[in-house]
This record gives structure tokens, sequence and C-alpha cells, in this order.
């Protein structure tokens, strides 16, 4: 189930881009957010920045971070306007709903085992999601955690 995360993290990623949040604690800078991560001991190589940001999709700037994407990984994506940030959040929230839907279908209908199920759901536990004004972050573990407080 550690692939089915790291296919959740990139879907995930993937709609950001496509697609044109959290708490209170996350800044609203993108260097502040970077400034957290180094401060909570991420180092250069585990933090990724593109300040040029999407027009057409209306990002100004996204952040990459993390130790192991199955286990310790956060996206933030700063958008140009609240507005392009809220609708990117409620997309993705119902993707990952659907995802865990057909999950638990899959199981019920017999193609998937107990023990994929049980792993499946607490996958889905372990990811966050959030949005605060401009701002969307996706993320598990440690790296998720360092931005939101």
């Amino acid at each position: 189930m550690k692939k089915n995360l790291a296919k959740i993290l990139v879907l995930v990623l993937l709609v950001g881009v496509l697609a044109a949040c959290f708490t209170a604690c996350v800044p609203t800078d993108y260097t502040k957010a970077k400034d957290k991560l180094l401060k909570a001991g991420y180092t250069e190589a585990q933090i990724r920045v593109d300040s040029e940001g999407d027009a057409e999709d209306h990002i100004a700037a996204t952040i990459m971070a993390g130790k192991d994407e199955s286990t310790d990984m956060v996206i933030i994506i700063y958008f140009t306007d609240a507005k392009y940030a809220k609708a990117h959040y409620k997309a993705t929230k119902e993707e990952f709903d659907y995802d865990y839907d057909l999950a638990k279908i899959k199981h019920d209908a017999g193609v998937m085992t107990d023990a994929e199920w049980e792993e499946e759901k607490a996958d889905h536990k372990k990811i966050k999601i959030s949005r605060n004004g401009k701002v969307v972050v996706y993320g598990i573990g440690n790296a998720y955690k360092a931005v939101t407080k």
C-alpha cells in the first residue's frame, strides 16, 4: 500500500498543477515556509521551491519537501487568489474521498483483501489536506507538521 500512498500523493500534486486551504499557521510567504522546513531539520536538498509559478493554473509558487515520500512529505501550493485555492482544494478533496470510496467498494466486492483494505484505510488517515486563504497543503508525517504548526 506504500505504492498506493505514493500514487495518491503524486495524483494530488498533478491535480494541483492541472487545476487552476490549510491551517492558519502556514506562512503566506513561500520563503517563510521554506525557512520553517529548514528550521525543522530539512536540508536544502530535501526542499524544492518553484517560485516561478504557473500563470495558466494561477499558481504563484510551489514547495515540495520531505525525507521519504511514503512517510514524510509535504506539498505547498501558493495560488494567486483564494478562489483558485478553494477550487483546487475542493476538487482534490473530492478526488481523495473518491479514491477511498472506490477502495471500499473493491473490498466489499471481494476484489481487495481485508489486509489490503486495512492498509488502505491507514494510508488514507495519514494524508492531510488543508487550505488557508491562497495556500493549499498536502502531506504526511513531520514535513506536514513542520509547516502547519
